[in-house]
């Protein structure tokens, strides 16, 4: 069944495991196809270092599907290697496990490789696929890709066609024309989406308001582009922010989770995850939702916090000293005003986009 099905970024230590999968994958895939000699001499310890080597580079992002332990899929995907393409988000490799093919996994798999893509800023993606194989080409094509070339690969003794597919990033609310945005969503490629398709849109689902609390508070004295690159890795580590299961977790996923590598190992902020997820449980419990208890605070309404420049948006409100003080007196850690101000302009409480903003204007979605 699908919900047994679960998608997460890889760790260093799971390439190895990606790089035989990989390996199985190609030789069934082309299998017929190409010659026996294709892969030439490459072993699956070889394809280890070069595929560690752009994870250590950041060239590459991974993400690995799972039935339960066993691994159904996988990809490596992000900077372009493709000639002609080098400001385009590249899809390197996308395996399915046989058993699993023609039942919707692969279209699960995609569609979230595309979105980690248009939130690192990508505004097309390509990849190249040998011309022979038809049906890989076909699920391409079914999903909006365009042929733009043909080329060739030379591997072993054989010259094999092949054919490079682009498409333009569909999650990017922007126009194609030069657009303003606030200023702050220039810094860096990955805020452009951040800003386009989440920032200051009201957010009434309780899981992703869990989840924008939790990044906010482990954002304390960090960067949030910090926090933005590493969501996918807390999504994974906390149980796709499941405040339910957080509320559960004991001494030793805390334990657990100090060791995990891909998130900010500071024991105060993972513990304050955990406090205030059962915290968080506690005002589902007594007004049915965490949505209405925060959105009553602003009547149900978001707050318009118009200003010409972002350096004259406050870093504090009354409202925000009101929701923060509620917030610790229910046992919230890590809520200080500064932080709840933050989150009430990330989940949309307040409609901070500048005055000139294209969000602001009507062009953005939702705003």
């Amino acid at each position: 069944m699908k919900n047994q099905i679960k998608i997460t970024s890889a760790t260093r230590d799971e390439i190895l495991e990606i790089a035989a999968f990989l390996d199985e994958c190609w030789k069934v895939e082309y299998r017929g196809i190409v010659a026996p000699d294709f892969l030439g001499d490459l072993s699956v310890e070889e394809r280890h270092k070069k595929l560690l080597g752009r994870f250590d580079e950041g060239t590459s992002a991974f993400l690995i599907m799972r039935d339960g332990e066993k691994m159904i899929g996988a990809s490596v995907f992000g900077k372009s290697f493709t000639e002609g393409y080098p400001e385009d988000g590249e899809i390197s490799a996308i395996y399915l496990h046989h058993d699993y093919i023609g039942k919707g996994y692969g279209h699960d798999l995609f569609t979230k490789i595309e979105r980690e893509l248009a939130a690192k800023g990508y505004s097309h993606f390509v990849l190249d696929v040998l011309s022979a194989n038809t049906r890989a080409i076909s699920f391409y094509e079914k999903h909006g890709y365009e042929k733009v070339d043909d080329r060739s690969i030379t591997m072993g003794a054989h010259n094999y066609p092949l054919t490079v597919l682009r498409k333009k990033n569909p999650f990017s609310s922007a126009p194609d024309r030069h657009v303003t945005r606030c200023d702050w969503a220039n810094q860096y490629p990955e805020y452009i989406p951040y800003h386009d398709n989440e920032w200051g849109r009201p957010v009434h689902d309780d899981r992703k308001l869990f989840e924008m609390l939790a990044l906010s508070c482990t954002q304390a004295g960090l960067s949030w582009i910090t926090m933005l690159r590493r969501r996918e890795n807390y999504r994974r580590a906390f149980d796709g922010f499941d405040a339910e299961k957080i509320a559960g977790y004991d001494d030793a996923k805390l334990d657990e989770l100090l060791q995990d590598a891909d998130i900010i190992r500071n024991r105060q902020k993972i513990s304050a995850i955990i406090a205030n997820a059962r915290a968080f449980r506690r005002i589902q419990e007594e007004y049915g939702s965490f949505d209405a208890w925060l959105w009553s605070f602003v009547d149900g309404k978001p707050i318009d916090d118009l200003h010409s420049r972002t350096e004259d948006v406050p870093a504090r409100t009354e409202l925000s000293d009101k929701i923060s003080a509620e917030l610790k007196k229910r046992g919230f850690k890590f809520v200080g005003t500064t932080i709840i101000c933050a989150y009430m302009h990330t989940v949309g409480l307040m409609n901070g986009h500048t005055r000139d903003c294209f969000c602001r204007s009507g062009e953005g979605l939702g705003i």
